[in-house]
């Protein structure tokens, strides 16, 4: 009987008797129930793996605790309502504790910097980790290359030219002791580093293997643009086969709206689609340019403002949805900002659903996004509340100019108007039900759930 490490534990799987039988049948005839012995000991075997290593999500949810954010991450985590955020949203956790030492060594940030964390982080270690495995929550060791105070390539070169094997060895036995679900690598250069490319794909390629012999996942952190710093979108086709996703680090400055050129980028899928910020850029290029599984991408989101492009958090996870088939979002950090979306019950509602696949329309019809539609009015100085006015058929806006979409709750476009600081527009001519409305203006854009009966 063989153990094989899979998951979070260890599984007793019938390798070496499925072997044996099979040696066994070697010189002689079969009996006839020995053939479906064989496949249903094979068939249990691969159920039993597959039980462990596939994710019970659709999307995956990143975020990570940094090394100087333990000790409010883990408040969040020992408060009853913020935990349930975490505990119903988030598929992965990396904490990012970990830098390299001398001659291949993994070793705790703490003994470079954060000092104050030195005696108590290994505590944390196991802590975090019994918090995530009680949630189904996977945790993983984020390995970044700094030791003062920024993040330094010639770290990276001294993992991947000089001590890769050592510093696999030295991973694999904190992940072991530790018992973590994998390793995140956030190795960051800012600069041309297209001749690291070789050996730090092959470094990938070693941890990769060790980790899935023990059932564990790799990820990696990447640039969004394709064109500048490393490793970014055009090293991906390389790496892909060694990780299981990886995180593009846009943050605040990709989204869909972003239409900044790049007309020097030689990485681009055509000559009219060179605004690598946008999400359904990022999505197209590796997809399509590099022929990466749409599964393989968590779009990085800043949880330390709430709205980024004209847009509130819940707008831009929804934008990634329409756009990514099967990408997940991957929040930095998991201290979040305070009175804000990040900190508000309806984010994370949202989050779950993304998650779990809901389409955006679904989500739009279930939920307010971005929260009421509200403004100073310029005529009585008040807060005025977007409203429908069944009485008069007509929907109360703020005075404010912008674009007014109406929405089935299955996601079509109903109409539209352009609105110059009207006080109402008139739905005279729309059909009782319920429906999505959506305002953009030059500040926000804003979402709810409305019903009109006449």
């Amino acid at each position: 009987m063989a153990i094989a490490r899979i998951g979070n534990g260890h599984v007793m799987i019938a390798l070496q008797a499925q072997f044996s039988l099979c040696f066994s049948c070697k010189n002689r005839i079969l009996s006839q129930e020995e053939p479906l012995l064989l496949m249903k000991l094979y068939l249990t075997t691969l159920l039993v793996f597959l039980s462990f290593s596939s994710s019970s999500f659709a999307r995956n949810v990143m975020t990570w605790i940094p090394v100087y954010g333990i000790g409010p991450c883990k408040t969040i985590l020992n408060d009853a309502t913020k935990s349930q955020w975490i505990k119903n949203g988030i598929t992965h956790i990396g904490l990012q504790f970990w830098v390299p030492g001398d001659a291949g060594a993994v070793t705790f940030a703490t003994d470079y910097k954060y000092t104050w964390k030195a005696s108590t982080i290994s505590q944390d270690v196991q802590d975090i980790v019994a918090w995530g495995h009680a949630n189904n929550i996977k945790v993983m060791l984020c390995f970044y290359n700094m030791r003062e105070d920024d993040f330094d390539w010639n770290y990276t070169r001294l993992v991947i030219n000089d001590y890769p094997e050592e510093t696999v060895t030295g991973m694999m036995a904190v992940v072991d002791n530790y018992g973590l679900d994998g390793v995140d690598i956030d190795f960051e250069g800012v600069g041309a580093f297209s001749s690291d490319k070789s050996a730090f794909v092959n470094f990938l390629d070693g941890l990769g293997d060790a980790l899935h012999e023990e059932g564990k996942e790799l990820s990696v952190d990447m640039f969004s643009t394709p064109c500048y710093n490393a490793p970014n979108p055009s090293w991906e086709s390389a790496m892909a086969p060694h990780v299981d996703f990886m995180n593009i680090m846009g943050y605040n400055d990709t989204y869909e709206n972003n239409n900044t050129l790049f007309s020097d980028c030689p990485e681009t899928p055509s000559e009219t689609n060179s605004r690598p910020l946008k999400y359904s850029y990022i999505e197209n290029f590796l997809t399509e340019n590099q022929e990466v599984a749409s599964s393989k991408l968590n779009y990085g989101l800043p949880a330390w403002i709430d709205t980024w492009g004209g847009q509130c958090a819940h707008e831009n996870i929804l934008d990634i949805l329409d756009v990514s088939s099967a990408g997940g979002i991957a929040i930095w950090d998991m201290q979040l900002s305070e009175d804000g979306f990040w900190t508000d019950p309806a984010t994370w509602t949202l989050i779950n659903k993304f998650r779990d696949n809901h389409t955006s329309a679904e989500i739009r019809a279930e939920q307010l996004i971005c929260g009421l539609v509200t403004a100073v009015d310029d005529a009585t100085n008040e807060t005025a509340t977007l409203y429908y006015d069944a009485a008069n058929q007509s929907l109360h806006l703020p005075h404010r100019a912008g674009q007014l979409s109406l929405y089935s709750v299955t996601g079509v476009l109903e109409k539209t108007w352009t609105v110059q600081g009207e006080e109402t527009i008139s739905f005279s001519n729309i059909r009782n039900g319920f429906y999505l409305i959506k305002f953009e203006t030059a500040t926000g854009i804003y979402s709810e759930r409305m019903s009109v009966l006449k």
